[in-house]
């Protein structure tokens, strides 16, 4: 399933040649690599795609205008894009580093 949805993500980046497109399906494959292969299934849903999300992205923009244009933060938007595809955000599992410095260290 994992290789269907990128399969699926290389064909709509191929074919939306955007910034817009290649930057929700870059975010979109480091999701499914690096933090939840579970939400392939979400991606696969015939009725979602990357072009859709920007859709809502602009819908959400809008209600931001500042000086006659919209914002929204990079948080925001993959916030927004993983809403889109109801996939429940998960932080990526990191590892435990212990740091410890003794003062004598330092000194």
């Amino acid at each position: 399933m994992l290789n269907e949805a990128i399969r699926k993500i290389n064909i709509e980046v191929g074919e939306g040649r955007n910034a817009q497109v290649n930057a929700i399906g870059n975010f979109l494959y480091e999701y499914l690599n690096n933090t939840d292969s579970s939400a392939a299934e979400k991606i696969l849903a015939e009725n979602k795609t990357i072009k859709g999300a920007i859709n809502e992205l602009r819908k959400e923009a809008k209600k931001n205008v500042v000086d006659g244009m919209g914002f929204l933060t990079d948080s925001e938007a993959f916030e927004l894009v993983l809403k889109y595809f109801e996939i429940e955000a998960v932080e990526p599992e990191q590892e435990d580093k212990e740091f410890s410095v003794e003062l004598d260290d330092l000194l």
